[in-house]
């Protein structure tokens, strides 16, 4: 499926969601206990590294944010 600039999804998860990448086949799949899931493909492992370089910097306390570019 292709998006368009224009597109957007809201998918709700419970309190128990967890993601988990693949980095075999570039994919971070984000469920719950009940079997719901999204993955999202052509994610790149430096992509899931800037998130999170990025997340500590600005969502986390500054003290975590000992992530290397």
């Amino acid at each position: 499926m292709s998006l368009k600039a224009e597109t957007t999804y809201d998918y709700t998860f419970g309190h128990d969601a967890y993601l988990h990448y693949c980095a075999e086949h570039e994919v971070l799949r984000i469920a719950d206990r009940s079997g719901d899931s999204v993955h999202l493909s052509n994610i790149t492992e430096k992509q899931i590294d800037t998130f999170i370089k990025y997340y500590n910097q600005f969502v986390k306390d500054e003290e975590t944010a000992d992530v290397e570019e």
